[in-house]
């Protein structure tokens, strides 16, 4: 499952926009209770709503591509290394958090932020 903290979620509607070849509202839907190929695309129930992340659409299509291919999948996504470096970086005091522009201005990271 996906972290509620660090990933960007989108209704099916706004989904469907990010994926590739622009998949119809129903498809999305379809994925997200039933699954293609043997996976499922993570979502979660929020307010009465369903949501799902645009790095869920992401691990999702890398997925379903491995097993239409007969391959194994991927353990995790380019972007999601990237942001695992960046995490470390910050963790090692490599890199200044305010410059780093890659991590979203978010309430929670600001006070993570300030207890440091």
């Amino acid at each position: 499952m996906f972290n509620l903290l660090s990933e960007t979620l989108v209704s099916p509607s706004q989904a469907s926009h990010h994926v590739p070849g622009r998949a119809h509202v129903c498809t999305i839907w379809r994925w997200m209770t039933k699954g293609c190929r043997g996976v499922r695309l993570e979502s979660l129930v929020r307010a009465g709503r369903r949501f799902t992340s645009i790095e869920a659409i992401e691990r999702f299509v890398l997925a379903t591509t491995a097993a239409a291919n007969n391959e194994p999948p991927s353990a995790r996504t380019p972007r999601r290394r990237e942001r695992e470096i960046a995490q470390a970086e910050r963790e090692l005091g490599l890199v200044d958090h305010q410059t780093k522009g890659a991590e979203k201005n978010t309430s929670h990271n600001h006070e993570r932020l300030n207890d440091e």
